[in-house]
């Protein structure tokens, strides 16, 4: 007794084309048909998108950290510049103090002269 085969199996050998040496080849699914190749393209197309998302995210991380960066550079160099002014703001006060003294006593010694001289 040979190998016992059913229907279906020998049907479908007899389905299968020779590939010209006298012995049946078996059809074989080709790696590079319509559908993979759209697919290999779809994946190639949506990884070239994803790493250009990344890389562009990478940027506008470096672009936001040098404007924080400038931001505070900024924040101090304002609060330098208001404790300039105050000062600047307190001396003329200051100044403008002694300026009124300096005025009132030489006020009060054109009083003296013209009595004086009365």
């Amino acid at each position: 007794m040979g190998k016992q085969m059913d229907k279906a199996a020998k049907k479908q050998l007899k389905d299968v084309p020779e590939n010209g040496h006298g012995m049946q080849s078996i059809p074989t699914n080709q790696i590079f048909s319509c559908g993979n190749c759209i697919l290999m393209v779809m994946t190639l197309t949506v990884a070239v998108i994803v790493t250009a998302v990344i890389v562009r995210a990478n940027e506008l991380q470096a672009l936001n950290e040098e404007k924080e960066a400038t931001i505070d550079n900024l924040a101090t160099e304002t609060e330098e510049l208001k404790q300039k002014l105050y000062k600047a703001i307190s001396e003329s006060k200051q100044q403008l103090k002694a300026n009124e003294n300096s005025i009132d006593k030489l006020n009060s010694k054109i009083n003296v002269v013209n009595t004086d001289k009365e």
